[in-house]
């Protein structure tokens, strides 16, 4: 079924298991690259740019950029040069900065992120990121949504039945 034109096709099944319920919705960086925000790729080519470095300077890194391996290579990163641990995590923090004044309800920037609110809100339906960004807390506070939130390793503990 496509919901809109030239939109993509959405099978029935998942329709009708997010009317039941049973559907959660993964995000990732991707979702907030709308908003001006880098992918995991870029905010790590990025990093490497502020640092003034390059995957190529270790070969472990390289390797695991290669591999596309983006968390590890910050692993990497912070292990290698363990006195610049702090510096990365700043630069990193600096770059996924949004500013909330930036974003109401009806910006462009967070379209992705309110419409993803609503799906999830839908009966009992959830919502995980592995963003480091605030864009879906953003996006909740301009609606006025109420969310749960949890963060690891404070996770629920799923169990039968929810």
């Amino acid at each position: 079924m496509q919901l809109i034109s030239n939109g993509p096709y959405i099978p029935e099944e998942l329709i009708q298991a997010h009317e039941d319920g049973r559907v959660v919705f993964f995000c990732g960086a991707g979702i907030s690259m709308q908003a001006g925000l880098p992918s995991f790729k870029g905010l790590l080519d990025q990093t490497y740019e502020q640092l003034g470095c390059k995957p190529s300077d270790n070969a472990p890194q390289e390797s695991a950029y290669k591999r596309g391996e983006y968390d590890r290579v910050f692993h990497l990163l912070e292990r290698d040069y363990p006195s610049q641990k702090n510096k990365i995590r700043k630069v990193v923090e600096q770059l996924l900065a949004a500013d909330p004044s930036e974003f109401d309800s009806s910006s462009e920037k967070l379209q992705n992120h309110l419409a993803l609110l609503t799906l999830s809100k839908a009966s009992e339906q959830h919502l995980v990121t592995t963003n480091f960004d605030w864009l879906f807390e953003i996006a909740a506070q301009t609606t006025g949504a109420m969310h749960r939130r949890y963060s690891a390793p404070l996770l629920p503990v799923p169990k039968q039945g929810r």
